[in-house]
């Protein structure tokens, strides 16, 4: 993917919202408790997830609303 590839070559700088941390513990739950994973690999992901020292940055809600519709639009193609 080459949004990966510029990330990585760093001439992308990926920025989180402070939710991400509780959106990734979210996911990890969900695996553990339908058996996917085991509690030791989803705090294993986590330590990585918390060793990346993603910048967070506090992003508006009307920012967020606004961006979240305007690819929803693009998928579906309704405005």
């Amino acid at each position: 993917m080459w949004i990966l590839e510029e990330l990585f070559s760093g001439n992308l700088l990926l920025l989180a919202i402070p939710l991400l941390r509780f959106e990734i513990t979210n996911v990890l739950w969900k695996a553990i408790s339908r058996g996917r994973i085991e509690l030791s690999d989803a705090q294993a992901a986590l330590r990585e997830f918390e060793a990346s020292n993603l910048p967070e940055r506090e992003v508006a809600t009307q920012k967020i609303l606004i961006a979240t519709h305007t690819y929803c639009s693009n998928l579906t193609g309704v405005e």
